[in-house]
Order: C-alpha cells, then sequence, then structure tokens
C-alpha cells in the first residue's frame, strides 16, 4: 500500500505498530521491528537522525545500502565491510568500516531509489541521540563488531542507530517494493 504524505513523499506502511521494548543484546535472534519506508524525492526533506537506504547494485544483485544522515555539511555515516567491492566467495565476515559520507557520494550509488525507514516511534531514540550513537562508533568501530554480510551489515548498524538494537526490520523489502515513485530530478532539487 502507498500513501502519498506530501507532494515529495510517500510512505508505504508494512508491518504491525505493536510496542517493541528491551536493550540490544547484540544479536540478530531479537524480535524483529516492524518498520515504514518513505521515498525521498528532494533532499531537503532529510532530517539529522534519519535512517536512510539507498538502491544499490553488489556482483549483480539489487541492495539496500543503509547509514544515518548527519547533515547537510556532514552527510551520512555508514557501515560496511572493507574491501566490499570484491566478491565475498563464501566469507561472510570482514574487518568493519566506518565511514561519513557526502550525501551526494551516498546518493550517487543508488540507481533511482533513496528512502526513509520509519521504526515505530516508541522505538525510536531522539536524533540527537542517533547521531550520538553513529559518531561514538565511528569514533569506536570495534564496538560494533566484524561486518557480517548476514548479521552484522549496514541495515543493523543503522537500525542499532536509531533504536538502539540490532534487530531485523519486518516489511521492509515489502515497504519498497510497494513504493512506486522513483526519485524525480532530486539532484537537481537539493534544497
Amino acid at each position: 500500500m502507498s500513501t502519498g504524505r506530501s507532494r515529495h513523499s510517500s510512505r508505504a506502511s508494512i508491518g504491525s505498530r505493536k510496542s517493541i521494548g528491551g536493550q540490544s543484546n547484540g544479536h540478530i535472534h531479537e524480535e524483529p521491528i516492524p518498520v515504514e519506508v518513505e521515498n525521498i524525492t528532494k533532499f531537503r526533506l532529510l532530517r539529522p537522525g534519519d535512517h536512510l537506504a539507498v538502491a544499490g547494485d553488489l556482483h549483480g544483485e539489487e541492495y539496500w545500502y543503509h547509514g544515518i544522515f548527519i547533515s547537510f555539511t556532514r552527510g551520512v555515516i555508514d557501515f560496511r565491510g572493507e574491501d566490499l567491492d570484491e566478491p565475498y566467495e563464501g566469507v561472510l565476515e570482514r574487518k568493519a568500516l566506518l565511514r561519513v559520507v557526502d550525501v551526494l557520494e551516498y546518493t550517487d550509488t543508488s540507481k533511482d531509489r533513496l528512502v526513509r525507514v520509519h521504526p515505530p516511534p516508541e522505538v525510536c531514540r531522539p536524533p540527537d541521540e542517533v547521531i550520538a550513537a553513529a559518531e561514538h562508533l565511528l569514533e569506536n568501530p570495534d564496538e560494533f563488531g566484524h561486518h557480517n554480510f548476514v548479521t552484522n551489515n549496514c541495515q543493523h548498524f543503522a537500525t542499532f542507530c536509531k533504536t538502539g538494537r540490532k534487530a531485523p526490520l519486518v516489511g521492509f523489502a515489502e515497504g519498497v517494493h510497494h513504493l512506486n515513485s522513483p526519485v524525480e530530478l532530486w539532484r537537481c532539487n537539493i534544497m
């Protein structure tokens, strides 16, 4: 289901809205977090602390690359494995690389889709705490652990910064599938 949120964004609502509590124990076995997904068609719609995802291509497979938007001057903090451009060839774990990326560089990996991920408000940290968590992990990457393609990847990083939990997201794939509005000339409409 896709509903209009404004003239320049749309949101797909997938998953239940039940309250999810608890702190992160660093395990993927936590209760999944239901999310809503919103198309972002203009950079001016970005807000500090947003959990963002861009569509990308990795070795011929579409994937969604997640990060935390800090500001227009700082960019996006993202989490990846070193040598991510090299095929995994059975190796699921790599040394972690956290970095600050200019928002234009971050979105340049996107074919035509930039989305904001919305966990339920009751599980979200305030934006300043989201940013503080991302910046803390940027300065202390060993605290988040090695990048693992399945259990500790960019989605887990962004979800942890946003909610304090490394939990799987319920509804993300379905949500982006139901959003049918590609970014329309959004690189020309930065502000």
